[in-house]
């Protein structure tokens, strides 16, 4: 059967070229780490690697001192002393970098075992990757890669491939890749995925775009690939760089070349002779049938001298004689417009990527930490949601450089809501913020299905952290609040934060139980309203977990910085959010006699403002500031006149107005 005629590797090739297919592509993956890596391999290779910055991958071939390409590979940078290097003769390129490392602090680990590669390929790889990834990778450029989530599996995702279609790569640990694997079949079926498993992904849907092999590279240098794009110049040495230099002066005696048949009914020989009135000229490196471009189409490497566009030359193949026309190699999508989308450089935090990838290690996606202000809740006269003032509000916290807000705590009267006002609070609140703040929403309620509605909600519109009050009505056992923030924690986009607040809730955790939920993956930190000898407990206890720990309690703020704390959320920030500020940024400098002052003064307008009917203490006290509030939902009491003058003078002392 002629290739054009094989139904099987055109509908192969034809899925990956107009919707998405997933394949195997795993091949040898090594580890480079130590002080010297950097610099060693950018010795090694000819393209610029001293430059390569952590989250990109860059292309680049190997040569040895003849010039000639002993490899071509991958690298994705993590730091100045770790590499990936993505090799299809990783043995031989090993044994290479072995002998040539000499003394250079550089070490060499084979993970190709342990970690796997699919590729993810298709105009609609993003879309479907969109929906099944926990972390945004919409966005992500051309050759850059991050840490991410699949299915609860941590992965490696880079925006790289080898189709010239938008498409993906996934890292895994080979161990666990196969159910990543099925809940892609699943997911993917309204794109008609399927896994591809015919040479197409090494065959025709490569060649269309240009993209070469060993069989074609093989005994060549990058100047006859033309390739000499990737040669950095510049830099002052890489091995083999002085023979090339000479080849680039004399000028190559090869080029590889494109070329089209005139008869796409002879199936063209790998290895087949070109020739030129007989004689030999070059050889057939790579042929193969275009399903997209409906021709059969392939590469020849043949003398400098005849490799010109347009001319035509002979191909002697399976006893037969066919006339070929030589062109640019590139023909499909010669102006990129399909490979090249907008993308950002993604997330890197993990030192150790094989342990990563086996969940040994996984980092919190956003650290919890700073100073948050506990928003009230802007109320119009007839009790709805005043949404322009919580714009306002919201740009006065940004503007005093607060690091995020809590939307619909306790403070906020998230009890006196129902469920569809509070998820309008929180678009609200993040559209107003527009990336200036964190948001940590209060996703609290009274069963797990209400946390679960509003934790989906609040993933869905870009909240940062889902903020989870302990559960009070009806009363549970520890046991159960643990087991229901586990829940929760696998469940939720955003990481947790639990709420404990044991004087609201009548609901103590303990040290011991917060501690196992520091573990959990995506739980990143506590808000603890309670006295200072617990919250330094819990500091201590989870001193070696990535567990922010912040107290809620105005009077604890300089307290828990000093005992190794990590910042505040609490009332104290939406009231007089500048001496908060001042107050975490003081001691943070080392000025801890300017941090006792700014918080003796925060202590006196909480206890004026605790002192009076609350929240409508605290909503009048951000209306003394020009931000329109309201009063809060009947039957809370409202603060009368006196106390409203009380709570005026101590802000003019305080020099909040």
């Amino acid at each position: 059967m002629y290739k054009k005629n094989d139904m099987a590797r055109r509908h192969d090739h034809e899925l990956i070229r107009n919707h998405v297919a997933i394949f195997d592509f795993t091949m040898g993956l090594v580890e480079i780490t130590g002080k010297d890596a950097r610099i060693f391999l950018d010795e090694m290779c000819v393209n610029d690697l001293a430059h390569l910055v952590p989250g990109k991958v860059m292309y680049t071939s190997i040569l040895n001192e003849e010039a000639v390409m002993i490899d071509d590979v991958t690298f994705y940078c993590y730091s100045d002393e770790k590499f990936w290097m993505i090799s299809p003769f990783k043995d031989n390129t090993l044994e290479w970098f072995e002998k040539h490392k000499n003394k250079r602090a550089v070490r060499f680990e084979d993970l190709s075992d342990e970690i796997s590669l699919w590729s993810v390929q298709g105009p609609d790889s993003r879309r479907m990757l969109a929906s099944y990834l926990k972390c945004d990778m919409t966005d992500m450029k051309y050759y850059t890669f991050m840490e991410n989530e699949a299915g609860g599996i941590p992965i490696i995702l880079s925006r790289t491939g080898f189709t010239g279609e938008l498409g993906f790569e996934i890292f895994a640990d080979s161990a666990r890749i196969s159910q990543i694997v099925a809940d892609l079949l699943r997911i993917g079926k309204k794109y008609g995925v399927r896994i591809v498993e015919s040479d197409v992904t090494l065959e025709s849907v490569p060649t269309e775009k240009g993209l070469i092999t060993v069989r074609d590279f093989g005994g060549t240098n990058p100047l006859e690939m033309g390739m000499e794009w990737s040669v950095n110049w510049d830099k002052p040495y890489f091995t083999g760089k002085e023979k090339l230099l000479k080849i680039k002066e004399k000028g190559p005696e090869r080029r590889l070349m494109g070329f089209v048949a005139s008869d796409d009914a002879i199936d063209i020989e790998n290895e087949s002779p070109v020739l030129v009135k007989e004689k030999v000229i070059g050889k057939v490196t790579t042929a193969n049938y275009g399903y997209t471009v409906e021709e059969s189409i392939g590469y020849c490497l043949i003398e400098s001298g005849h490799a010109k566009n347009g001319e035509k030359v002979m191909v002697k193949t399976g006893g037969q004689t066919v006339e070929v026309t030589l062109c640019d190699r590139v023909f499909y999508d010669p102006q990129r417009l399909r490979i090249n989308a907008k993308m950002d450089m993604g997330n890197l935090k993990q030192q150790n990527s094989r342990a990563y990838l086996e969940g040994k290690e996984l980092p919190a996606a956003k650290s919890f930490k700073g100073v948050y202000a506990a928003m009230v809740t802007p109320m119009n006269r007839d009790e709805s949601l005043n949404v322009e003032s919580v714009k306002k509000l919201v740009d006065h916290l940004a503007d005093e450089s607060l690091d995020g807000i809590l939307v619909g705590g306790s403070s906020g009267e998230y009890p006196a809501m129902g469920i569809e006002e509070r998820k309008q609070l929180f678009k609200a609140a993040v559209k107003a913020a527009d990336g200036r703040l964190k948001i940590a929403a209060c996703c609290s309620a009274n069963t797990t299905a209400g946390t679960k509605e509003l934790c989906s909600y609040a993933g869905e519109i870009g909240v940062d952290f889902n903020l989870i009050m302990t559960p009070f009505d009806p009363p549970t056992t520890e046991e159960s609040m643990v087991n229901y923030y586990k829940e929760i924690a696998r469940f939720s986009k955003p990481g947790v934060i639990i709420y404990h607040y044991p004087d609201y809730t009548n609901v103590t955790l303990s040290v011991e139980s917060i501690v196992e939920l520091s573990r959990e993956k995506n739980i990143y930190g506590i808000k603890n309203v309670a006295d200072l000898t617990s919250t330094v407990s819990i500091i201590n206890e989870t001193r070696d977990q990535a567990f922010g720990v912040l107290t809620g309690t105005d009077e604890t703020f300089l307290g828990t910085l000093a005992c190794g704390g990590h910042g505040f959320m609490g009332v104290g920030a939406c009231a007089a959010p500048k001496l908060c500020r001042r107050l975490y940024d003081s001691f943070m400098a080392g000025d801890l006699q300017k941090a006792q002052e700014y918080h003796r003064r925060l202590c006196k307008v909480m206890a004026v403002i605790f002192g009076q009917p609350f929240p409508s203490s605290l909503k009048a006290a951000v209306e003394m500031q020009g931000i329109d509030c309201g009063f809060p939902r009947k039957p809370a009491a409202a603060i009368d006149i006196d106390g409203k003058r009380q709570l005026y003078s101590v802000l003019v002392e305080a020099g909040i107005i």
